[in-house]
């Protein structure tokens, strides 16, 4: 994640796939070690501080208690 401002100045469109953890109230972006499904990545939220034009979700997908999620991110006009 750490090449996110180098994708979002080169391209217009970001299609990202992620496990995010089945609970409603998970904490966004912490460390955290292999295998604990109590996280995900929020790229709206810090460290990544993502502002896209456009937010969308593609697909929602149950997976080992939690969910692999794809996002269609809209990143320029």
């Amino acid at each position: 994640m750490d090449a996110l401002p180098q994708i979002c100045s080169k391209y217009e469109y970001l299609f990202l796939t992620l496990h995010l953890s089945g609970s409603e109230n998970f904490t966004a972006n912490i460390d955290k070690p292999v295998g604990r499904m109590t996280s995900g990545r929020v790229l709206a939220e810090p460290p990544f501080n993502l502002w896209p034009v456009e937010e969308k979700i593609i697909c929602n997908s149950p997976d080992s208690g939690g969910i692999i999620r794809t996002t269609f991110y809209k990143l320029a006009e």
